[in-house]
């Protein structure tokens, strides 16, 4: 019994600590927790965050899926990638490249369902790069 617990803190803590080191280099642009009446949520970000090569996005608390990904830039333009992202609880999506040379990040819009059981909450946080 004391064999399979200290095996399951090892692997606690490894995947701890993989997590951490894959998020280096990325900034925390914002997040937003959703209940999963609403299908639709926008993550305001502004100016102040700086420019940004490149997006990820996390759930966590609930497995869900994200269609319609758009990003509206500081000058106004917008972008939507192909995007049909399925995110089990605690997942991160692939890295969405931006277009063009670094752009300022105004605000990102996506459209998503649950799927679990149609109740409770996910948070989705937005990380930049």
């Amino acid at each position: 019994m004391r064999r399979r617990v200290s095996a399951l803190v090892a692997v606690a803590m490894f995947c701890s600590a993989t997590s951490a080191v894959a998020l280096e280099g990325w900034e925390r642009l914002g997040a937003r927790t959703v209940a999963f009446r609403a299908d639709r949520d926008t993550i305001e970000i502004g100016r102040n965050e700086g420019r940004f090569r490149s997006v990820m996005l996390e759930v966590d608390g609930s497995a869900m899926e994200m269609r319609n990904v758009r990003v509206v830039f500081g000058n106004g333009s917008v972008f939507s990638p192909p995007t049909r992202l399925v995110f089990n609880e605690g997942e991160r999506s692939r890295v969405i490249d931006l277009p063009g040379d670094t752009q300022i990040i105004r605000s990102i819009t996506f459209n998503y369902r649950n799927l679990g059981t149609g109740e409770g909450r996910a948070t989705v946080t937005i990380y930049g790069r």
